[in-house]
């Protein structure tokens, strides 16, 4: 799988659905019920967030494990159950690495199940973008930017509303952009392929759905973003 293409089972689909952690619309997100419920709605493509237990599991959590209730640490699917499933139903899949050092790891998890042209993996980490290019050199790698904070704030804020040095430094191959960083331009000069994060409500949705310069739209409500995508135009149908 190519980001540069947007061609899924030779149809052509721009930009392509991802489900944030499967589809939270209807059952508990990061969930292999969530996973399932996405793929069985044609998503073009699930994603999962990835973190590490103190005992070296890699599961599909969103948040920091020391901040995640005991419970869900409990349900928390492992990653490669995930990428199992993503499997079994023929689906793509994204990986979204939270923390630095699981490059390696994570990327063998997936690929147990899942051939390379199959899935991406993304994070924000510029040196993991790195590490993940020399673990695998065909692997599409996206750098993620848009942090809420992190010091120092303004070089930050620059390095990610002008990313092209960074992506070209780390060898990213495609962007994964905080939907907030839409409104400075970026999408127009953005250097490479670009995937918007987390788009849920229907106005804004409907149109960064329509927007050709995306290529991928991150959504909690996968099965809607299909339907408003999908929609034929008004007039027509």
């Amino acid at each position: 799988m190519s980001v540069g293409s947007t061609e899924v089972d030779g149809i052509s689909r721009v930009p392509l659905v991802v489900g944030h952690q499967g589809s939270s619309e209807d059952v508990a997100p990061g969930s292999l019920e969530a996973y399932a419920a996405a793929l069985a709605a044609g998503v073009d493509m699930v994603e999962v967030d990835v973190r590490r237990t103190a005992d070296g599991r890699l599961l599909a959590l969103h948040d920091p494990v020391g901040a995640t209730p005991e419970g869900r640490l409990e349900e928390a699917a492992a990653v490669a159950e995930v990428a199992d499933l993503v499997a079994g139903l023929g689906g793509r899949l994204m990986v979204d690495l939270k923390e630095v050092g699981d490059e390696a790891a994570a990327v063998d998890a997936v690929a147990e199940a899942l051939p390379v042209d199959r899935f991406v993996v993304s994070t924000m980490e510029d040196v993991s973008v790195a590490a993940l290019r020399r673990v695998r050199p065909d692997l599409e790698v996206g750098l993620s930017i848009g942090r809420e904070w992190r010091r120092p704030y303004l070089r930050t804020r620059l390095s990610e509303v002008f990313p092209g040095a960074r992506a070209r430094a780390c060898g990213a191959s495609f962007l994964s952009v905080n939907r907030r960083l839409a409104a400075s331009g970026l999408l127009a000069r953005a250097p490479l392929p670009v995937y918007l994060w987390t788009v849920d409500d229907d106005d804004e949705l409907a149109r960064r759905l329509a927007d050709p310069r995306l290529h991928g739209v991150i959504t909690n409500r996968p099965r809607r973003a299909l339907e408003l995508r999908d929609a034929p135009p008004p007039g027509r149908g």
